[in-house]
């Protein structure tokens, strides 16, 4: 916003250089702008047009003095659970799902194929390639269409991510799964001009690329191919969460993100021995509006419930 000048609050400059400024309040401010100068020294009232909190409570949010470039870190985690832990999450589940209703779920299903053997389930784990569609570039907008003075110097929008699911067969084509997916985690460096780094940091908190950690449940649906392969289709809801932590020189900042949002994936599997199967695929997730792509191996194998 523009600096509003009155009796009580000012601006000046000093000639200054890259890398140095007079402390506040020395004799080579000048009163206003002066072409050429490094350095800038606002003076502010409290509580007046020019602090940010608009309170007269001993504390400038915009307090006078010289702007310094400023190194930020943001870092958005998909969570630390451990795929164990996650095991031991979901036994609890597993033991108290009702198959009555699974099977209304399921209504519109192929009809023609026979469900697999009664209480059998299929347990599946995944690893792979995350990638964000946030590009550098569509940061650094971010940032201008912010007025925020700034510059991305890195995002890291590829990583790694997993995840494991519980797949319940209704038919030998339609099943419906639960599971857990972590996106992994994302850092972005960027450079800004700030004269209040907890403020600064206030600023750019929306700008990063998605990540998140959470729950799925949704849907898979086999098409038999030659031999022992299949194409898979999944769909279904991503129940997430995300942490997000920025550092500044002198300050730092967490918050977290949550939502609901769906996610689709297409993939092919082959089965080996004892029912177990590997596979390939590709799914998209939609975290507020963002898409995120996984590519994973995943291997999924027939459990017993006891």
């Amino acid at each position: 916003r523009s600096f509003i000048e009155n009796g009580v609050d000012s601006i000046a400059s000093a000639a200054g250089a890259e890398g140095y400024c007079p402390p506040p309040g020395d004799v080579a401010y000048s009163a206003g702008l002066t072409e050429g100068d490094w350095c800038v020294q606002l003076t502010i009232q409290d509580g007046g047009p020019n602090d940010a909190d608009g309170e007269t409570n001993g504390a400038v949010s915009d307090p006078g003095g010289v702007g310094t470039k400023s190194n930020i870190d943001v870092s958005s985690s998909g969570g630390s659970l451990s795929i164990w832990g996650l095991m031991l999450m979901l036994l609890p589940v597993i033991r108290k799902m009702n198959k009555k209703w699974l099977l209304l779920a399921a209504i519109g299903a192929s009809s023609q194929a026979q469900a697999l053997e009664p209480g059998q389930y299929e347990l599946g784990f995944n690893l792979g390639y995350v990638h964000s569609d946030t590009s550098k570039s569509d940061l650094n907008q971010q940032l201008t269409d912010s007025g925020i003075n700034g510059v991305i110097l890195d995002e890291e929008a590829s990583r790694m991510g997993f995840g494991l699911n519980l797949g319940y067969p209704v038919t030998e084509e339609f099943m419906l799964e639960l599971g857990y997916k972590n996106l992994g985690s994302v850092d972005t460096h960027l450079r800004g001009l700030a004269g209040d780094v907890a403020t600064f940091l206030a600023d750019v908190e929306e700008v990063h690329p998605q990540s998140g950690h959470g729950f799925t449940f949704g849907t898979a649906y086999h098409f038999s191919l030659k031999q022992d392969w299949t194409a898979v289709v999944h769909t279904g809801g991503f129940f997430w969460v995300a942490h997000f932590d920025l550092e500044g020189p002198t300050d730092t900042r967490s918050f977290s993100d949550s939502g609901m949002d769906i996610y689709m994936g297409a993939g092919l599997e082959r089965a080996l021995a004892s029912g177990t199967r590997v596979g390939l695929n590709l799914q998209r997730f939609w975290l507020s509006g963002e898409g995120v792509d996984t590519l994973n191996l995943s291997v999924r194998f027939p459990v017993k419930q006891y």
